[in-house]
């Protein structure tokens, strides 16, 4: 009988790190979704139009209530012969939740490029929830053709 414990006692010895060591390669396995700053954004080409987000921040509103503010500065460059429409109404911004954020009266930018014009504007939302954050341009006359940069965070 006690070379049936000894023996079952043993074997499971041996057993438990085995058990243990699949564990931590499993940890091993698993990802991180890395953050991303706008200054490692690429641009983006949608409709002949390159968009490169350059600035996403947290500003003050400057109201009594100091709610939290985020600002995104957008670069454009129409980069076909024709003019190209272009509205901040067209971006949206999701939190990590995927909620949407609601877009602040402010002086959002937009208006007509002309051909082979570059200009750089900014939008501003209402920061709700935290990041990383998902933007995503539409465009307003053709809701189909849209771009988007992930895991954004900032600053």
């Amino acid at each position: 009988m006690k070379k049936v414990f000894i023996s079952i006692s043993c074997v499971m010895l041996l057993l438990i790190p085995l058990g243990c060591s699949q564990q931590s390669n499993n940890k091993a396995e698993t990802t991180k979704t890395e953050q991303i700053t706008v200054s490692k954004t690429k641009s983006q080409k949608i409709l002949g139009m390159s968009m490169k987000l350059t600035d996403f921040t947290t500003v003050a509103s400057g109201t009594k209530e100091e709610q939290k503010i985020l600002k995104v500065s957008v670069r454009l460059k129409n980069e076909t012969a024709t003019p190209l429409n272009y509205d901040s109404l067209g971006l949206e911004i999701y939190n990590k939740k995927g909620e949407k954020l609601t877009w602040y009266p402010s002086t959002n930018f937009g208006g007509v490029l002309a051909p082979q014009q570059e200009i750089t504007g900014d939008s501003f939302y209402e920061a709700k929830g935290e990041g990383p954050y998902t933007i995503k341009y539409r465009d307003l006359d053709k809701p189909k053709d849209s771009i988007e940069w992930k895991n954004i965070s900032s600053k």
